[in-house]
């Protein structure tokens, strides 16, 4: 069991739902993204909460990676609403072997090594 909290689930229409979207206890109606169980909302509604509001297993355990699972369900969500995503210029540069000509051969072909560049 992980020592993270849950704060992300899907619901039964497999929709990410945050834990302050949904309603306390099995009304949340949500599964763990990681293994499926079903899922209660602690304090979800609560606004004077002493924990943080977050999800945990009803009835089964909680695996390894379910916080894990919890984790990219929220970035995909998060990433569902860019609409841009500006990246730093780069250069590439890639070597790769050239066919070798013979050396019998009299064409004057280039051979060896090739760098291609893009930017």
């Amino acid at each position: 069991m992980s020592n993270a909290t849950i704060v992300w689930a899907n619901d039964l229409n497999g929709v990410a739902r945050y834990i302050l979207e949904v309603q306390t206890g099995l009304d949340c109606n949500c599964v763990c993204p990681g293994c499926g169980a079903r899922l209660e909302a602690v304090n979800a509604q609560n606004r004077y909460w002493k924990k943080r509001p977050h999800f945990r297993h009803y009835q089964a355990p909680e695996l390894d990676d379910c916080a894990a699972s919890a984790v990219l369900t929220a970035a995909k969500e998060i990433v569902k609403t860019i609409t841009e995503l500006k990246l730093p210029s780069f250069e590439a540069i890639q070597e790769v072997e050239t066919p070798s000509v013979p050396e019998d051969s009299s064409s004057s072909g280039c051979h060896g090594k090739a760098v291609i560049e893009s930017h």
